[in-house]
């Protein structure tokens, strides 16, 4: 396989000059919450129930903001197993074609396959991807890049820059999410680069926005624009810092940019959204973290409602998730409870914790040491808990100031007194809903469908030629290994 030519470089830009203005503008914005599934939206909308009526719910529903536009649900599995990464998963739900877990852009046999996004760039349209993961992880990946492995996050950062780009030109005008670890010189604290390429500072050069702060964020204005903040992926919601932009600031600033280019110039637009972290509270079993950037997710749809009104066209806006993490349960019995099966779960307890068990395992091994009162003095102040037992300081203490076992300890105590069961760290086969409103082109989402009928039905609506874009690119060389010439897998970046 070999690298686009100069000629391929040539039509892929011709095809986006040459794209006649849109009098019947269409959009389309595409919301993944990775890893969230049908129990993890009643823990939320329960929790908010809780905090409204104070545990005093008769005759009261409580509806989340997309409750009213449920549609159907999402089958998840990959061409190699039951249970999906989001590798496979985000390159079906891209390119309508299922992979192999760990495999992004590519088919079964490592070919580059094009994506919904790639084919909306060729038409002339506005593409945009936001996560408050790390933008060169599986989900946002999937859309604008072709690696064999979602790992080799060098060879992911160039191709999402157009360095070294499928389509000879980068996929998505604007990039906004945490990650900037795999753009940064080898010789940086933080860098996950085998190079000592500098990929922000020859973006700029090249007539990027590149944003590092939130001021500079909120400062830019056109496209195309890169952002990337933290290392890795972003902080939970509740645990951000003043410093950080949260994922509604990011969708904001991408919907602003694209609005203001496809009202002027009548071309539509195509933005993915993802609300990344939750896969992450599913993985850690963390409820308080869980419920926190459930609701995240849906206060940007709330803001995405407001927005729709200065949008010109029509806008289909369809909502889901990638796949199911955690399988967590409401109501659970404990070995001291006087009666087994009893039904209940308590949203309070979440609703007194102030932060996850990553914030709380950070800041106690900024200690020097960790003793039953300083653990007393967390589950208090972090995690609203004002009697932990010996067991549960314990737990704090046997972890011996492991990131992980810390995070655990707190976790446990907090999903144990809310009643809240988890059953397993991984990813599950569930099925996940689907949501859709903006357009009444939403009835084709209804019932049950595959993963992989996603893109197919947004591909119609766009009018779109995907396979047009698989055929440009099957030439692309996707393995990073090769192109190195050695493994490129020499820093661990957390990734599911």
């Amino acid at each position: 396989m070999k690298l686009p030519t100069s000629i391929g470089l040539f039509c892929a830009l011709a095809l986006v000059s040459a794209q006649p203005t849109n009098k019947e503008q269409k959009n389309v914005i595409l919301s993944i919450s990775d890893g969230l599934g049908l129990p993890g939206l009643t823990m939320s909308r329960e929790y908010v129930r809780n905090l409204e009526t104070n545990g005093n719910f008769l005759n009261y529903t409580y509806q989340l903001p997309l409750d009213d536009d449920m549609v159907g649900s999402l089958r998840t599995s990959s061409a190699n197993t039951y249970i999906t990464d989001s590798a496979a998963a985000g390159t079906a739900m891209a390119t309508g074609k299922k992979t192999l877990n760990n495999a992004l852009g590519v088919d079964v046999d490592g070919n580059a396959i094009g994506s919904v996004l790639e084919a909306a760039k060729l038409a002339g349209m506005h593409t945009a991807l936001v996560t408050n993961s790390y933008v060169s992880d599986a989900t946002p990946g999937a859309f604008n890049v072709h690696s064999q492995s979602r790992d080799d996050y060098w060879f992911i950062a160039e191709q999402i820059l157009g360095f070294r780009g499928a389509l000879g030109i980068p996929a998505a005008d604007i990039v906004i999410g945490g990650g900037y670890c795999p753009f940064i010189p080898k010789s940086a604290e933080g860098s996950c680069r085998p190079d000592d390429r500098d990929l922000l500072q020859e973006a700029q050069e090249k007539g990027w926005t590149v944003a590092r702060t939130i001021e500079e964020l909120n400062e830019a204005d056109s496209a195309p624009l890169i952002g990337v903040f933290d290392e890795k992926a972003m902080n939970y919601t509740l645990d951000l810092s003043e410093d950080e932009p949260s994922l509604m600031q990011m969708a904001e600033k991408a919907l602003e940019i694209l609005i203001k280019l496809s009202n002027e110039d009548g071309k539509g637009f195509f933005i993915m959204v993802e609300e990344g972290i939750i896969d992450y509270a599913g993985h850690d079993n963390d409820p308080v973290a869980h419920v926190s950037s459930t609701l995240n997710h849906m206060n940007v749809h709330v803001r995405i409602k407001e927005l729709l009104k200065q949008i010109n066209g029509e806008t289909l806006v369809v909502a889901t998730s990638d796949h199911d993490t955690g399988q967590l349960g409401l109501g659970t019995s404990l070995p001291t409870d006087a009666e087994l099966g009893e039904y209940q779960w308590k949203p309070e307890v979440l609703a007194n914790a102030k932060h996850s068990g990553d914030y709380i395992s950070k800041r106690l091994r900024e200690l020097t040491e960790i003793t039953s009162d300083v653990i007393i003095d967390a589950f208090k102040q972090y995690s609203g808990i004002e009697d932990p037992t010996e067991e549960e300081i314990k737990r704090v203490l046997d972890a011996e100031g492991s990131s992980s076992g810390l995070s655990d300890a707190f976790n446990i105590a907090v999903s144990n007194r809310a009643r809240v069961g988890w059953t397993t760290r991984a990813h599950t086969a569930a099925d996940v809903p689907v949501y859709c409103y903006g357009s009444k082109y939403c009835d084709q989402f209804k019932g049950s469908i595959e993963n992989t009928e996603l893109p197919q039905l947004i591909e119609d609506y766009l009018k779109l030629d995907i396979n047009n874009v698989s055929e440009m690119i099957k030439d692309f060389n996707t393995n990073a290994t090769e192109i190195l010439g050695r493994d490129t897998n020499d820093r661990d970046v957390n990734h599911q």
